[in-house]
């Protein structure tokens, strides 16, 4: 405890060294422990779900199509019978179905669920009860789930909620509108299965989706999770699950030849997109704290460099070495736990922004907070962080030669050369982190500019999105849909600021619509080819609508009647799929069992981001480049989108065109609305967050290098003062002294400099995942960089070489 207080008091002496040191200290812990709080909840936590260590995600992958898919309902129903390596297997589908008020109409996202879908969870309602089994059947009781989100908004938490009746419409064309029983409301801490999705309620599988596709075992819509029995290992349920798709292929090989089934621990596939961003910002974190710990060292060098008598004279009085060394890490220690604490505050500041605006999506149910381990593991780096910058400063401070430094006072006992050689180092480790770090966040910049420059191919500026789930009780069946379409497209024209209005299903790009597989046979080939391409529903003023091109023959006709035979327009990339060096005007292919006949060919277009799906998608696969444009009319849906080009900022229009839509049609939600503006930069946030924390972290560094290379210097003027004085009263020039000190800048700046270039070069593979239109070794990166460190390294000399020489030899004489 006394040399807690003397640690205290002796810091308190040096306001401006503590406050220095304490900044750097909580920005390098601040940095280290938010990315260790990150890593930990997206990597290293388990997930919470009973037994997780059991649970898988079982797939299919389709060769020459989709690499990662959900099963269809009737291969589940098989695997699920078939399979023994599982004691419970439950799927859940996405599904969206219109909540049905006295006043409104709300679209909502949820899951239709297997049976064993609540017992893999474990999770129990905070009101009510989960399914019955009478009521998990094609043609049980309706009866729904909601969330607590729901529970608030629909029902303003009525404790009586249970046993209400929710009046419930689906986007599907011919389905009547039911009337689910609220059986239960689900915690507020769960979200579902689906990762990248929001549930708001829960309802039995055996409603999802009409007969037909209840029977089409190429409708691959199904996350499925399978819980391992004890003492079955992966690889023994992977060797199964591959036995039982291959009876599958065999049995059914018009849909599942080219099928198999593989599976992975529940949550490896978006574990997967995120590792490698995050450990990459985790050693980016880790190298900043370890240029903040070499500052610190400086100052404390400095420091103990300016205590040596101090030092000489407890030596005299019997102090021992070991005790000094004590005494001046216990100092260090107080300075990493001020600094620790304020990194710590500072970390939790940094984790809550991210979890409110946070680029990168991640499940829903990912608690990410700092947890006991990552609050061990920063009490660990705190101590390891004074000991890292307090241990060599300490051992200098013991080693005082009690004669000289009693004798002069201290000056220039601990600038022998040794002293210096150790600054140098860590100077030299400052600079080579820094332009680590810095050509790190140069190669991200330059691969966002590339992805946000890229072209798409279609029109991105002054265009508003919107969708519409049209609810039967106002428009029921194809044609009054058709006759909905007529009504929609010229009412929405005519409010001021609309250019062009376009309808389209799905949805409106940058988003890339339906991924259905297409069968073909080449001319003069007698093999069926399949690929899987981008499926869009549209009607002519689409096109206009985002500037995109028809390069060859002609535009869907919306006057071509149900009945005639389906047309589509397809991309240049698959119409040479369809006809190698040929026509493609005219061709055929199967895409759902239906043949269509190309009518057009259309430029090619990017719908997906260029960069590899990364954890805000569930699939692996690579986007499909090829698209496939076929009539709305010839096939009405219920769900349309719709594309507004605007010629005032599309924003303006929200609120008037939401009133046109509601006017024509008052029972169907108006959702998905935004610009196509926010949709891009949404499309590229997760490449943006990745860059502006690794800039970040290399900025900071610079700063601190900088700053380390200003003190280094500054701390030799003012010891070598007596020395400049003595040298300039013999006639030394100024320009010969301001020489000296930039050519030792510029030496630490070069050797630094080629060290840190060389181990950019070297970690060049480790960020290459990350990287898209650019290299890592992109040399006008490096060259960038390299031009920027040595303009701030050339300002961080000049300042204390210009000191030194304006050093007046009397002034410096008087001194000593």
């Amino acid at each position: 405890m006394q040399d807690l207080l003397f640690a205290l008091r002796a810091l308190g002496r040096s306001p401006r060294l503590a406050i220095a040191a304490t900044v750097c200290i909580a920005g390098g812990i601040g940095a280290t422990v938010a990315m260790l709080t990150l890593v930990n909840a997206a990597l290293l936590r388990e997930l919470p779900y009973p037994d997780a260590d059991r649970l898988v995600r079982l797939w299919t992958s389709v060769a020459d199509a989709n690499p990662r898919s959900g099963l269809s309902i009737p291969d589940f129903e098989d695997i699920r019978r078939e399979s023994r390596s599982f004691d419970a297997v439950a799927a859940t589908a996405r599904e969206r179905l219109i909540f049905l008020g006295e006043e409104r109409a709300e679209r909502k996202r949820g899951e239709a669920v297997s049976a064993d879908y609540f017992e893999i969870t474990g999770v129990t309602p905070q009101l009510g009860r989960v399914f019955a089994p009478e009521e998990v059947l094609r043609n049980g009781p309706p009866a729904i789930l909601i969330s607590d989100a729901t529970w608030e908004t629909w029902f303003a938490r009525d404790p009586g909620v249970v046993g209400r009746t929710l009046r419930v419409s689906s986007d599907r064309p011919g389905e009547d509108e039911l009337s689910y029983t609220v059986i239960g409301v689900m915690p507020a801490n769960f979200h579902g299965t689906v990762e990248d999705d929001v549930v708001e309620f829960w309802i039995p599988l055996a409603r999802f989706g009409g007969d037909a596709l209840r029977e089409r075992r190429d409708a691959r819509v199904l996350w499925t999770i399978g819980r391992l029995a004890q003492g079955v290992s992966l690889a023994d349920a992977q060797a199964e699950l591959a036995g039982v798709t291959r009876r599958l292929a065999e049995m059914h090989p018009g849909t599942n030849a080219k099928a198999s089934g593989w599976i992975e621990p529940v949550g490896e596939n978006w574990r997967a997109g995120l590792r490698g961003g995050l450990l990459t910002l985790q050693i980016a974190a880790l190298l900043l704290l370890a240029i903040a710990c070499i500052n610190v060292a400086n100052l404390m060098f400095a420091r103990v460099a300016a205590r040596s008598r101090e030092f000489a004279a407890r030596q005299a009085l019997g102090a021992s070495r070991a005790r000094i060394v004590r005494q001046l890490l216990i100092e260090s220690l107080v300075l990493a736990g001020v600094g620790g604490q304020a990194g710590i505050l500072l970390a939790w500041w940094v984790v809550r922004a991210f979890v409110l605006h946070s680029a990168v999506r991640i499940p829903g149910w990912l608690e990410i907070a700092v947890d006991p381990l990552v609050a061990s593991g920063a009490l660990v780096l705190m101590v390891a962080t004074g000991i890292a910058f307090g241990a060599l400063p300490a051992l200098r401070g013991a080693r005082v030669n009690l004669a000289g430094a009693l004798r002069d006072g201290g000056r220039g006992m601990l600038a022998a050369r040794r002293d210096l050689a150790v600054g140098n180092v860590l100077v030299v480790v400052q600079i080579s982190l820094t332009m680590l770090l810095l050509t790190g966040g140069g190669l991200l910049t330059r691969s966002y500019q590339a992805l946000a420059g890229a072209e798409l191919g279609y029109r991105t500026d002054s265009v508003l999105r919107m969708a519409v789930t049209v609810n039967p009780s106002d428009y029921d069946g194809a044609e009054e849909l058709r006759a909905f379409y007529d009504t929609l497209i010229p009412v929405l024209g005519a409010e001021p600021g609309v250019r062009n209005v376009g309808l389209v299903f799905p949805t409106v790009p940058p988003w890339s619509g339906l991924r259905p597989q297409a069968s073909f046979r080449v001319p003069d080939g007698e093999e069926q080819h399949a690929v899987q391409v981008h499926g869009h529903a549209i009607e002519p003023g689409f096109f206009a609508t985002m500037g995109m091109t028809l390069l060859r023959g002609r535009m869907i006709n919306p006057a071509e009647s149900p009945d005639a035979p389906p047309v589509a327009v397809v991309s240049q990339s698959f119409a040479q799929l369809l006809a190698p060096g040929g026509d493609a005007i005219g061709r055929e292919f199967e895409l759902g069992g239906t043949t269509f006949r190309v009518v057009g060919i259309a430029a090619d277009v990017q719908y997906d981001s260029a960069l590899p799906p990364t954890a805000s998608q569930w699939r692996t696969e690579p986007s499909p480049d090829h698209d496939v444009y076929w009539s709305l009319y010839q096939r009405p849906q219920a769900l349309v989108s719709i594309a507004v080009q605007t010629a005032v900022p599309p924003e303006n229009l929200v609120e008037p065109l939401t009133r046109r839509i509601q006017a024509l049609a008052p029972g169907s939600p108006v959702h998905w609305v935004s610009t196509m503006s926010e949709e891009l930069a949404d499309r590229y946030a997760e490449a943006r967050f990745f860059m502006a924390l690794l800039a970040g972290f290399g900025s900071a560094a610079l700063v601190l290098a900088a700053v380390g290379l200003y003190a280094l210097l500054g701390n030799l003027v003012v010891r070598r003062t007596g020395e400049i004085g003595v040298r300039m009263a013999l006639g030394a020039r100024r320009r010969d002294v301001m020489r000296s000190f930039l050519l030792r800048g510029a030496m630490l700046a070069a050797i630094g400099l080629g060290i840190g270039a060389a181990a950019a070069l070297a970690a060049g593979p480790a960020i290459a995942g990350l990287l898209h239109g650019v290299s890592a070794t992109d040399p006008i990166v490096f060259t960038a960089v390299l031009a920027f460190l040595v303009i701030v390294v050339g300002v961080a000399v000049m300042l204390p070489a210009g000191r030194a020489a304006r050093i007046q030899p009397i002034e410096a004489l008087r001194h000593e």
